[in-house]
């Protein structure tokens, strides 16, 4: 087992989860089953699932090895969402703190019906700036929690391209110790961007949805004859890992070097006996995965079917 510590990146909301029936109809008018009010957010969830799954293989360890870096606004919101994070043993010196006269914490509705659910965002909030990045990511290195003897994996939840690529490069600049970086994809992206994204993080993931925007339902396809065909993959010779999430068929695994397809594999999904709750799944798959590949450092193959188990424990539970 190796000692890491992880840095994830990205958003922290609150979810405001709503039990029905069933789905409203226009103009209809539905009564709720039941409500609940929980922390949420792609950064914020995977970092969560990282630390109850370090907590879980690592018993009695006192200091944080999780830390997130999010922004979040001084109000009740925020001050939950602070709260929650340090319940669940996730540093938050890397939090970034905005004023609530100016935005709000980001917030999310969520309509659940069985296994089912729809999600209704909201957010007034900036993205991350490379320079509070900076900051957040200084004061990560300066706490007295951090081990420096430990390796330190950064994981970005993809927002601004331009923003994203800066504290990629400030990582790799400043981190001071052994690093390794990964990136999650879900939003269309432009051929450049795509480009850019994907040459710098030893681990990318890319959900069907980002794979269907470019035109494919392959993932073989889409590697071949839109990244690898254009001179895209990592710009070094250190090997990549690339993977798809395809939902109830599992996910597909792709070993890159430079402009080459090494390995392409397949991991199907785990067995569930019932879906009870959805919500995060993709988050707890992502901290399964980092998991398996940074503390655990399992065989790729190994590491999918580890963030398949993990994914699939969560959806037959509520919450996390």
């Amino acid at each position: 087992m190796i000692r890491i510590q992880y840095l994830t990146v990205g958003v922290a909301c609150i979810d405001e989860v709503y039990d029905l029936a069933e789905y409203p109809e226009q103009d209809s008018k539905v009564r709720a089953t039941s409500k609940a009010l929980q922390r949420g957010g792609n950064a914020a969830n995977t970092a969560v699932v990282l630390s109850g799954l370090l907590a879980d293989k690592e018993a009695g360890v006192k200091s944080n090895r999780v830390f997130l870096c999010a922004a979040i606004s001084d109000d009740a919101e925020g001050k939950f969402i602070e709260q929650d994070l340090l319940e669940h043993k996730v540093g938050t010196c890397g939090l970034i703190w905005r004023s609530s006269r100016e935005e709000s914490t980001p917030k999310s509705v969520v309509l659940r019906v069985k296994d089912t659910r729809t999600i209704v965002h909201h957010r007034n909030s900036r993205e991350i700036s490379p320079e509070e990045f900076n900051q957040a990511l200084k004061a990560v290195q300066d706490s007295t929690e951090v081990d420096k003897g430990m390796s330190l994996w950064v994981h970005f939840e993809g927002r601004s391209t331009q923003d994203t690529l800066e504290m990629m490069q400030t990582v790799r600049s400043q981190a001071g110790r052994p690093c390794r970086m990964s990136l999650e994809l879900e939003r269309a992206r432009t051929r450049d961007e795509c480009q850019l994204l994907t040459t710098s993080p030893e681990v990318v993931v890319f959900s069907n949805s980002f794979v269907k925007s470019f035109g494919f339902t392959n993932f073989q396809l889409f590697i071949e004859s839109f990244l690898l065909a254009q001179g895209y993959g990592p710009r070094d010779s250190r090997e990549a890992l690339w993977v798809c999430t395809v939902g109830e068929q599992g996910s597909i695994g792709a070993v890159v070097l430079q402009n080459r397809l090494l390995e392409l594999f397949h991991v199907p999904a785990a067995t569930v006996t019932a879906v009870t709750d959805s919500l995060g799944a993709g988050d707890a798959y992502l901290a399964g995965l980092l998991y398996s590949l940074g503390t655990l450092a399992l065989s790729n193959r190994e590491a999918l079917g580890f963030a398949t188990d993990v994914a699939a424990h969560k959806i037959q539970k509520t919450g996390f």
